[in-house]
């Protein structure tokens, strides 16, 4: 009974180590990081991990299963970036570096907010609110 129980045991911690890890940084230009961004890493279509870059544009993705990934960060104010056919392999850590982000600009419309004031009326102990279109 306690070799059934050694065997998984034993398994379990080599299992861990088999998990992989993204790492990079997101940079606008080569200095300027891109805070609090969203990370994914998407295989075959479906995420398997995501993350947020820190306040210098670091992020990590750990505990990714072997396999080929697509990589994509979104922020706002700044174009999506996508990299693909990263390919990890058990216990690896892939360092993708400085990933470059280009700003994105994009102007509103025009936001314009009407109303109009109800009637009031104020009795002792009592406000009435008449409210119409």
């Amino acid at each position: 009974m306690s070799r059934r129980l050694l065997l998984p045991l034993c398994l379990f911690p080599t299992a861990l180590l088999a998990q992989g890890r993204l790492e990079g940084r997101l940079l606008v230009g080569s200095t300027q990081p891109v805070p609090f961004a969203t990370v994914v890493a998407l295989r075959d279509g479906t995420a398997i991990g995501t993350t947020q870059t820190a306040e210098d544009g670091a992020f990590r993705l750990d505990a990714l299963p072997a396999g080929t990934y697509t990589l994509h960060t979104s922020a706002v104010g700044y174009r999506p970036l996508e990299r693909t056919g990263l390919t990890l392999a058990d216990g690896q850590t892939l360092r993708l570096g400085t990933l470059p982000v280009t700003a994105s600009v994009e102007q509103l419309g025009e936001v314009v907010v009407r109303s109009t004031l109800g009637v009031t009326k104020l009795e002792p102990g009592k406000t009435t609110y008449k409210v119409s279109d």
